[in-house]
């Protein structure tokens, strides 16, 4: 069954106000600490806590109805991942699970808004906003990065994980040839898991659907 791998790239075009590229390099710290609390026998929350201690220090506020999710034979599955949360709490994580981790922030807001159309997301202030985000691996002794394709990156550069103290992060380059199988979370589809990880996560848009679309299938997701 092959897997469904979630990230984001960004590019800058033209001058940028410094006010923007600081959100986008929080957002990249961000991912970079939420990648190196990802090890075997931490828990959700310890993401959550580590992804929304630089969110908090870089002053932005945190929006917990969207954030990281599992990977497997659909793009969104349990887990959810919010940005922000308490470290000890949610699902255990177990070498073989896949996760997308994406933190992002508004400027000036936590607030969102949904287009006519039902699918566009915008900041409830108009304000900017950016976003960040890996498919990561769950190992025996860590967290490999999925979704970094070295042609993307200059020789020796990492732009999209910049390192943070005591990240070791490793890039095992793309999804391709990859098998998962999905396996049941203790919580049912659709719903949260008592071990709430965040103040916010009850009623959260865990998984996007367009208008129309097919519901999503929530469970998590291990290689095989």
């Amino acid at each position: 069954m092959a897997t469904r791998p979630d990230s984001i790239f960004r590019r800058v075009s033209g001058e940028t106000p410094a006010s923007s590229s600081a959100m986008i390099s929080a957002t990249q710290r961000a991912l970079s600490a939420g990648i190196a609390a990802a090890e075997p026998g931490a828990r959700v929350g310890d993401i959550a806590y580590a992804i929304g201690s630089v969110l908090t220090e870089a002053g932005y506020p945190i929006n917990t109805e969207f954030g990281g999710h599992g990977v497997g034979s659909t793009i969104h599955q349990d887990p959810h991942i919010p940005n922000t949360g308490w470290p000890g709490r949610g699902y255990r994580l177990r070498p073989g699970l896949l996760l997308a981790l994406e933190p992002w922030v508004m400027a000036d807001t936590a607030e969102l808004v949904t287009d006519a159309d039902g699918w566009t997301l915008r900041s409830a202030t108009g304000c900017r906003t950016a976003h960040s985000e890996h498919t990561i691996a769950i190992t025996n002794d860590g967290a490999d990065i999925l979704t970094l394709p070295a042609q993307v990156q200059p020789r020796g550069r990492s732009d999209s994980i910049p390192s943070s103290p005591g990240a070791s992060l490793r890039i095992a380059g793309h999804m391709k040839g990859c098998r998962c199988f999905t396996s049941t979370l203790p919580c049912a589809p659709g719903t949260i898991s008592p071990s709430l990880v965040s103040p916010s996560t009850t009623g959260g848009r865990r998984a996007r659907q367009r208008p129309g679309s097919s519901p999503t299938r929530t469970g998590g997701s291990t290689m095989k």
